[in-house]
């Protein structure tokens, strides 16, 4: 398995504009929580927005796409916004195969751009609220 710090960073260098600049991030979230992943430095107005999610594989699965005319799309727990500078990837109840590389990818005139890279990492215990526990009663012989 890929070092994802590693990747971050060459997913960095390799971007097919060299007038991007590309940062790394990492997040720790528990499971049932909710975490924003941020894009920034959206330098110039792009026409297609998306988010990427690497894992332990080798091929990055397409999270979410829009176009720059929208503000908002949710599909599931997930949405995605957008403002003049930013995109934001909201991840609502997180799981554990919610870990992984998520990256955003800006698109002008076919030209892909990747501006941000966040490691999220999922740890933690899942906890059953008290009125989800089974009673146990315990006989004595």
């Amino acid at each position: 398995m890929m070092n994802f710090s590693l990747f971050g960073a060459l997913l960095c260098m390799f971007s097919w504009s060299s007038t991007s600049v590309c940062q790394f991030h990492s997040v720790v979230v528990q499971p049932g929580g909710e975490v924003t992943l941020r894009c920034s430095n959206l330098s110039r107005v792009p026409v297609f927005l998306h988010w990427f999610k690497l894992a332990d594989g080798p091929n990055a699965t397409i999270i979410m796409s829009m176009s720059s005319g929208w503000s908002k799309t949710q599909l599931g727990r997930f949405t995605m916004t957008s403002n003049i500078t930013d995109l934001f990837l909201d991840i609502r109840s997180v799981v554990f195969s919610d870990t992984g590389l998520y990256f955003c990818e800006c698109r002008t005139d076919g030209n892909p751009v990747i501006f941000t890279a966040t490691y999220l990492k999922v740890e933690g215990t899942i906890l059953k609220p008290i009125s989800q526990i089974r009673k146990i009663t315990l006989e004595n012989n």
